[in-house]
């Protein structure tokens, strides 16, 4: 009988453990999708204001790849309907600010520096 408990306990700490290694994996992948959010502005912003395309190249990684960095924070959400929710607003979120870099990055392709600089220097161009 005792044995049994032990074993019980055993299982359910495990279950804990790897429940504890779930939530930080998830912290990870958001942290990791936030710190590429800000290399992207940081190359959107240098962009902008100097048109040396240069400065694109971590705007353009974060874009080629945050759809599936997304895509593996809701894979680790399933399951789990409150994280669902919580990734689902940080993808809206991510989402709408890529929106916006594209957008600066495209004024400034096409001329138009006033309008981009006037965009990141309000509200909306902030993280």
């Amino acid at each position: 009988m005792a044995g049994c408990a032990a074993l019980l306990l055993a299982q359910g700490v495990n279950r804990q453990l790897m429940d504890v290694q779930h939530t930080f994996d998830m912290r990870t992948a958001a942290r990791d999708i936030s710190i590429a959010l800000v290399d992207a502005e940081s190359g959107q912003l240098g962009y902008v204001l100097t048109q040396d395309e240069s400065y694109l190249l971590p705007y353009e990684k974060t874009v080629h790849t945050i759809d599936e960095r997304l895509l593996a924070l809701r894979d680790m959400a399933k399951g789990d309907a409150e994280q669902s929710a919580r990734v689902d607003r940080v993808a809206k979120a991510v989402q709408s600010k890529i929106a916006e870099m594209a957008s600066t990055v495209t004024l400034v392709a096409n001329s138009h520096e006033a309008l981009a600089t006037s965009i990141v220097k309000g509200v909306a161009g902030r993280v």
